[in-house]
Order: structure tokens, then sequence, then C-alpha cells
């Protein structure tokens, strides 16, 4: 009898178990707007894009024959990656101090001095839109590396 109860209660254990983990398993319903990722495709107006990614960092005006038609170059900078360091520069002298010899002439010695700059490598991920009467027509992304001195 002992047997069987311990069988029992096995069993029954095993399917909470089972059941506990396909509760667990099983996603969520991706109804979460914010779940969606944000994707732009051609035809979009720029309303549209402006609402998903902001207003760009620069629009440009672009020449076209038919003066009815409008295009635009639209920019987005995000940036990816930016890192400084330290390097040193052409090393320089200075004079340290003056000697004199016997006939009192003077002598300046002069020690290297090391001179450090910082530089800040910044690295953007550029994306232009061609927008032409509102609505995106193209669309191209690539990357701008830019060093700074101080």
């Amino acid at each position: 009898m002992t047997h069987r109860l311990l069988a029992v209660l096995s069993a029954l254990c095993l399917l909470v178990t089972a059941a506990l983990a396909a509760d667990v398993a099983t996603p969520p319903p991706a109804t979460d707007p914010a779940a969606k990722k944000k994707v732009i495709e051609q035809g979009m107006t720029g309303d549209v894009i402006a609402q998903l990614f902001g207003q760009p960092a620069e629009i440009k005006p672009m020449k076209v024959e038919d003066p009815a038609t409008k295009a635009e170059q639209w920019i987005y900078r995000r940036k990816l990656k930016e890192s400084t360091t330290s390097s040193s520069a052409a090393p320089s002298t200075m004079p340290a101090f003056t000697m004199s010899d016997a006939n009192n002439s003077a002598y300046q010695i002069h020690v290297p001095v090391a001179q450090y700059r910082i530089q800040r490598t910044t690295i953007h991920q550029v994306t232009a839109l061609l927008m032409v009467n509102g609505r995106l027509q193209a669309a191209k992304q690539w990357t701008e590396k830019t060093e700074d001195y101080d």
C-alpha cells in the first residue's frame, strides 16, 4: 500500500512540475507596442519617420529638374562609440639650470620634457534618407570616424 501511495504521489508531482514548466516556457504574447522594432519602409511619410526617430540632425535640400518635385536628404547621426586616449606628442626640451665656467661663459642645460595630448575618437552611425515630395524613396547607412586633439 505504501509503495502504491508513493507511486501515485510521484506521478502527481511529475504532472504538477510539467504543468508549471509549460506555463513558464510559454512566452507572453507580443502585443506590447514597445516590443515592436522601429523599421522604416519605402513610401513612409516624413511625419511617420519623425514620430519614430525624431527630427533629423540635418536636412539638405536637393536640386531636381521638375519644379513641382521637392527633394530633401534627411541626415540622422547616432553615436556608436566614443573613446579617449592620451598620446605623447613630439618631445621638446626645457632649460633646467645655467652653469658658468672659469671664463664666466654661461651654459644652459636642457632636459627633455614629454608633452601629452588627449585624443578623442568618436564613431557615428549615419543614416541618410532621400525624401521626395514628403515620402521616403531610398535610404543609405554608413559609419563615420572623427578624431579631435586637445
